[in-house]
């Protein structure tokens, strides 16, 4: 059957979007209706399921333990221990209501959320690993989020297989590395930006296969180069031994001149990475894959964020093995899993949620080794099959309606009110920032933050300028974010900084180790001056600006492409032909 493109409008933003003609063989493949609500404001909806870092102290509603959890006690969900909740004491299956066609699917399901008690954290195979969440096989690491496979790691997110590193985001393989984005298999390296095999270098942006490199852009293959120029190996010696990067007022002086470089240096459009057939940001090693952002050995997915390994999705928001999902959040290692977040290992899945090891399972949340369940409830197999289409019927004859009028028929994620977090404390904050206002009026919910103003013992300005003159006592010490300010911090955009921080054992004996200055700012300061080097999760498309006669093109070059780069930005901006041509 052939399809034609169709115009929409979302019900959600009220903007245009436009679904494809394999759209619409994807949703008849799998029997769900077009989406109603455009690929943005889907995204955001699968989002708000997703707090990712923001913890807090808290009870066990069980045990009566303290605990740190990923729930406020606003949240008004129920919350135990991890390490009970995992236990063969504690049964989900307990908490169950019947099926009642007097209401709303959704009400129902709201019902039960409010029943069924949840994980305090989602940690997996993890030693030594205090203050950790959405991560698994980690030995030593404090305060890392969605890493994996990795050991005495600090303050990391996305990342997996590392060793010996702080401050990370999205980096893989490494070991040894300080501040770094987007880096892969390197090692010895500090403030790297955009690179792949660095070893032993500073404050490079866009590099690869680069050894004893400093302030340096677009290299491949380089070695001995400063600020961009090449010299031999004494005169590297001797310009780095000129710079003490071990100092913390001159690494803020490198930092200005490293973000004044990247301004001027010339980017290529495409950041994707063997890739075929495929269309989007940050795609590597994918096929057919459209409309997406960091996705990784992909295959016939699209709109998708961070996925990995995913092969006939749509609508992806993290998570790793899966095929034939659909709208889904943080799901792993699934087959035909639709509009369910936190869900692995399971099979025929709908409108579930930290479900693990289930088949044939309907609105469930926190089942184990299930099968022919509905709201938790258990079913024999004829039940089941014979009330499914009767539950998705109920669900498109009596839709839920939000208060903001939106409608929820069969074929729709769950509604952000029946999200146990507010916006402002999921992903969706990160990558679509609202205030309270916008927040409120777009009839999501708002927490307040909770007050994180201590009692300094040290305030950023009083800590020794470098690592070698200070000691362990430090450790002992509250010191002051050097960004807080305390109206702002009540009031204003950094409603994230926790205003003081403490220096473990473990961070300061890598500090010692890798000759790092103290830092000055929370982590929570850190994580968001690095999220604020990511690109946005829009696709732009615009002309290569190229005018060089020798890149086989008469006066400009008229290729177009799909980049992160809006038009109005100031970067000089290349399409990839161009680019290889003037850099390598």
């Amino acid at each position: 059957m052939s399809y034609q493109s169709e115009n929409r409008i979302c019900q959600n933003c009220k903007k245009d979007f436009t679904i494809e003609p394999d759209d619409f063989g994807f949703y008849e493949k799998i029997k769900v209706p077009p989406p109603t609500f455009c690929p943005e404001c889907r995204v955001i909806r699968r989002m708000l399921h997703r707090n990712e870092h923001t913890l807090y102290k808290r009870l066990c509603d069980k045990t009566g333990v303290p605990l740190i959890s990923i729930f406020s006690k606003e949240n008004n969900v129920r919350v135990y221990d991890q390490k009970y909740w995992e236990s063969d004491v504690f049964k989900a299956e307990e908490y169950n209501i019947d099926l009642d066609c007097s209401k709303t699917f959704f009400e129902q399901w709201k019902e039960l959320l409010k029943l069924v008690p949840f994980p305090s954290v989602v940690l997996q195979v993890c030693f030594d690993s205090p203050f950790n969440h959405y991560c698994t096989d980690l030995n030593n690491c404090y305060y890392c989020f969605r890493t994996h496979r990795s050991k005495n790691v600090l303050y990391s997110y996305n990342s997996r297989e590392l060793m010996e590193c702080s401050d990370c985001f999205d980096v893989n393989k490494s070991n040894y590395l300080y501040e770094c984005v987007d880096v892969h298999n390197s090692e010895l390296s500090m403030y790297i930006e955009r690179g792949d095999h660095i070893s032993r270098s500073y404050f490079l942006y866009n590099c690869r296969n680069c050894v004893d490199c400093f302030m340096s852009s677009n290299l491949s293959g380089k070695q001995y180069y400063f600020r961009n120029k090449k010299l031999t190996r004494d005169e590297y010696i001797e310009s780095i031994k000129s710079i003490e990067i071990d100092s913390y007022e001159v690494i803020q002086k490198l930092t200005d001149e490293f973000y004044l470089m990247k301004e001027k240096t010339l980017q290529k459009g495409s950041m994707n990475i063997n890739i075929i057939n495929s269309s989007g940001l940050y795609l590597r090693e994918c096929k057919n894959v459209k409309n997406s952002f960091y996705a990784r050995l992909c295959e016939n997915t699209r709109y998708g964020y961070y996925s990995n390994r995913f092969q006939d999705s749509y609508d992806i928001y993290a998570g790793s093995g899966n095929e034939m999902t659909y709208e889904t959040a943080g799901v792993g290692h699934n087959s035909n899993v639709f509009f369910s977040s936190q869900t692995t290992e399971s099979f025929n899945a709908f409108y579930s949620t930290y479900c693990d090891y289930c088949k044939n399972i309907f609105g469930c949340i926190g089942l184990q080794n299930k099968e022919y369940c509905i709201l938790n409830k258990q079913y024999t197999k004829e039940e089941y099959e014979e009330l499914v289409p009767k539950i998705i019927k109920h669900m498109n004859d009596m839709p839920y309606i939000d208060a903001k009028g939106r409608v929820y028929k069969y074929g729709e994620f769950f509604p952000p009110e029946l999200s146990p977090f507010a916006y402002n404390e999921t992903i969706a904050q990160d990558y679509f920032p609202l205030t309270k206002e916008e927040i409120l009026s777009k009839g999501y919910r708002w927490i307040d933050p909770v007050d994180h103003i201590h009692e300094p013992t040290l305030l950023a300005k009083e800590v020794p300028d470098k690592i070698q003159n200070i000691s362990e006592s430090i450790c002992d010490e509250i010191i002051q974010c050097e960004d807080f300010t305390k109206n702002e911090h009540i009031y204003g955009c950094n409603l994230h900084c926790s205003s003081a921080f403490r220096i473990t054992k473990l961070e300061f004996d890598l500090y010692k180790k890798l000759n790092i200055p103290i830092p000055h700012k929370c982590p929570q300061c850190r994580f968001y001056r690095r999220l604020k080097t990511r690109s946005s999760l829009t696709i732009f498309n615009r002309n290569c600006m190229c005018d060089k006669e020798n890149h086989n093109h008469k006066g400009k070059c008229e290729v177009e492409f799909e980049t992160s780069f809006a038009p109005d930005s100031p970067e000089v901006v290349y399409c990839e032909d161009c680019y290889k041509k003037e850099i390598y």
